[in-house]
């Protein structure tokens, strides 16, 4: 355990452990965990920094936000340069203030990633049929978007959710969500009623309305579904995560599927979904050690266990993808009417880990091995522009592919793979 940090188990620790997510990792998944100043730390030095923290605003007044600003915005400071660690550290939320060690100037991470912005294009160039044009990025993301539910019917798992979260405890809201999932992923003609039926009365009671098939009682106080079996608050961290991705897949399926009334109740429910990856965060080991690491310590410190690696992962890639599909939507609705999306929630820092070896691991023996033996990238937001200069075609996960693809162009994507990864700088950023 890394010195100064409270050695006793955390609530979130606590309640994963009676799940059966037992093991003796100390530092994985402590709620908003953060750095400790070094021994040498300079305490003016750190209480300027944190001065600059609290006095430098964040500014959304870019030249134009974009696409390419929305994919990548936590990289751009006020005057448009690279934006350092420091500018975006985590709000803390613990009552001992902790400070952290700024780092030098300059300094990426041997195996971070982190990117600089593209040339920008004005919202108010795309146009509707965008993202049918061939190629297009946004596009493909909408498209990848579209095929979450599917994919999670067909392969139990999305780019968010491993295939093993749930392989010893299920959450009724999941069973739930797999249902519709693979009712909607083979509906026909004759059966699409109910299945569009099963999708709108799961997601009713996942957030508390009353069924359609049943009358309102205006004196009962409305709960969800999960909620009538397990009080809100002994909802389990994994409770929540479930509820949270449920939640998630039914909203891509409803706001994508070209149905008006589905995606008036996906817009009903976007604020159920931010209020969710918001409380998500309490449980989220946000990386911030972790981040500052060179490689070889890095593997030094293996997690307490794989299915607690899994858990951690899934939340922090639950609240990116989230937030991704929050603001996707949030811009296509900006298209043509000259305005601009709301990146509000990219004023916060999102680290998660990219590694196919880890990712697809399908053993606790065969993770650990990738652990020690290969490349782990921890990404800030969607920061993925270096990738490619240290990263092969056979290392990136589903999650990375998605992102690098939004960022670096559908068939600069194809020629980076069929070459095995070898990283050019003809890159061309100004194809949406």
């Amino acid at each position: 355990m890394p010195p100064g940090l409270d050695s006793s188990p955390t609530e979130t620790e606590t309640e994963l452990d009676a799940m059966g997510m037992q093991s003796d990792h100390d530092y994985d998944l402590d709620p908003m965990p953060d750095c400790t100043p070094g021994p040498q730390a300079n305490m003016d030095t750190l209480l300027d920094d944190v001065n600059m923290l609290s006095d430098a605003p964040l500014s959304f007044d870019l030249p134009s936000f974009d696409f390419n600003n929305l994919m990548n915005y936590m990289t751009v400071d006020q005057e448009g340069g690279r934006m350092q660690l420091w500018h975006t550290q985590d709000a803390p939320k613990a009552t001992t203030v902790r400070l952290a060690t700024p780092p030098p100037l300059d300094r990426t991470p041997y195996h971070s990633a982190s990117i600089q912005g593209g040339k920008p294009q004005s919202c108010s160039d795309l146009s509707p049929w965008t993202i049918h044009e061939p190629g297009s990025r946004i596009g493909f993301v909408i498209s990848s978007f579209k095929d979450f539910p599917i994919l999670l019917a067909r392969e139990r798992e999305t780019p968010f959710l491993h295939r093993h979260l749930y392989r010893t405890q299920t959450p009724r809201a999941m069973l739930t969500a797999y249902s519709v999932a693979t009712a909607y992923a083979n509906r026909t003609d004759a059966n699409k009623a109910w299945a569009f039926r099963l999708l709108c009365e799961a997601a009713d009671e996942l957030v508390g309305r009353p069924g359609r098939s049943q009358p309102k009682d205006e004196g009962v106080p409305q709960v969800s579904q999960l909620e009538m079996t397990v009080p809100a608050q002994f909802l389990t961290p994994l409770d929540k995560l479930a509820r949270t991705q449920a939640l998630l897949i039914y909203q891509q399926v409803r706001m994508f599927d070209g149905d008006i009334s589905l995606r008036a109740q996906a817009e009903h429910d976007m604020g159920a979904l931010e209020d969710w990856l918001g409380d998500l965060e309490r449980y989220r080991d946000n990386l911030a050690e972790q981040w500052l690491l060179e490689e070889n310590t890095l593997r030094e410190r293996p997690p307490r266990s794989w299915e607690r690696w899994i858990f951690a992962e899934c939340v922090r890639r639950t609240i990116v993808l989230g937030s991704a599909f929050i603001a996707i939507v949030s811009l296509l609705k900006t298209i043509g009417t000259g305005e601009s999306p709301d990146p509000s929630q990219f004023a916060a820092v999102h680290r998660w880990t990219s590694s196919k070896f880890l990712w697809e691991a399908d053993s606790p023996l065969t993770f650990m091995t990738a652990w020690r033996e290969r490349r782990q990238y921890i990404v800030q937001n969607f920061f993925v522009e270096e990738l490619p200069k240290t990263m092969k075609a056979a290392e990136l996960d589903s999650m990375t592919r998605l992102l690098l693809t939004s960022f670096i162009g559908v068939d600069e994507m194809e020629q980076w793979t069929s070459t095995g990864g070898v990283f050019t700088e003809n890159i061309d950023r100004t194809r949406m």
